[in-house]
């Protein structure tokens, strides 16, 4: 009976625990959602870029891709504001063949900026 009682009790708070609002809770209190860097390589861990040039106030991201290098799939990283978040994810291959739209929201979960990867 007393192992009853106890494995009620974990479960009940097991299923507390799980049920608390979902909230997001902010990494920073920073408001800033910039992109200071972003890099391109192939499937086979090449570089891609021979250029970059990234404005900030329009939120443009120019590339100018190495000589040769296919664009149909190709991974992103980039270095964002400290907390900052990129929808959708970095880190996955992707299509440059016309422009990407990412979103970065900020440390604070609150602002938010959108920024478009134009590959050449």
């Amino acid at each position: 009976m007393k192992k009853i009682i106890l494995l009620l009790i974990v479960c009940a708070s097991l299923t507390y625990s799980c049920n608390k609002d979902a909230e997001i809770y902010p990494a920073t209190k920073s408001s800033l959602a910039k992109i200071s860097s972003f890099r391109l390589v192939t499937e086979t861990g090449i570089n891609a870029v021979a250029n970059v040039a990234i404005d900030a106030e329009t939120g443009t991201i120019t590339v100018k891709a190495n000589t040769g290098i296919s664009l149909a799939r190709l991974f992103p990283t980039a270095t964002v504001s400290e907390g900052a978040i990129v929808e959708p994810a970095l880190g996955r291959y992707t299509d440059f063949t016309k422009p990407v739209v990412y979103t970065v929201v900020a440390g604070n979960r609150q602002d938010k900026k959108t920024w478009t990867v134009k590959v050449n």
